[in-house]
């Protein structure tokens, strides 16, 4: 999708930060931020909520995870490491300039936001608004 983008023969795509990022200085020039909020490595780069699609979020979780029947103990450990990670300087500026918003949530919170997207999924599917293979 990038290639074709940067070869001319596409003219836009919807893309993470993450892989998009190398080819801002270059290539591509950022239009939107499809979140809910401004994104701190993007300055002067508007919502689409602030260009008019009031409703629109596509904001997109990245998760720790680990496997089902993890004791609680091991859980709250890893949480813990995961939130003193995200408040090192250097550890926020790394996720800032690849795209990313350092957030360290709690299980619960990360659970709902992916039971919510999965959620919306079947629906669009029962609506044929997206295909499922």
């Amino acid at each position: 999708m990038i290639q074709d983008l940067l070869g001319s023969q596409i003219d836009a795509i919807f893309d993470q930060v993450t892989s998009s990022r190398p080819h801002f200085e270059t290539a591509l020039r950022p239009l939107a931020v499809l979140g809910t909020q401004p994104d701190a490595g993007l300055p002067g780069v508007p919502t689409l909520r602030a260009l008019g699609l009031k409703e629109f979020d596509s904001t997109t979780y990245v998760g720790l995870l680990a496997p089902a029947g993890t004791p609680d103990a091991v859980v709250a450990i890893l949480a813990d490491a995961l939130k003193k990670a995200l408040q090192n300087p250097n550890v926020a500026t790394t996720f800032t300039k690849v795209g990313s918003a350092p957030y360290a949530g709690d299980a619960k919170e990360f659970a709902d936001n992916m039971n919510r997207e999965n959620d919306l999924a079947i629906a669009l599917v029962k609506e044929g608004k997206l295909k499922a293979e």
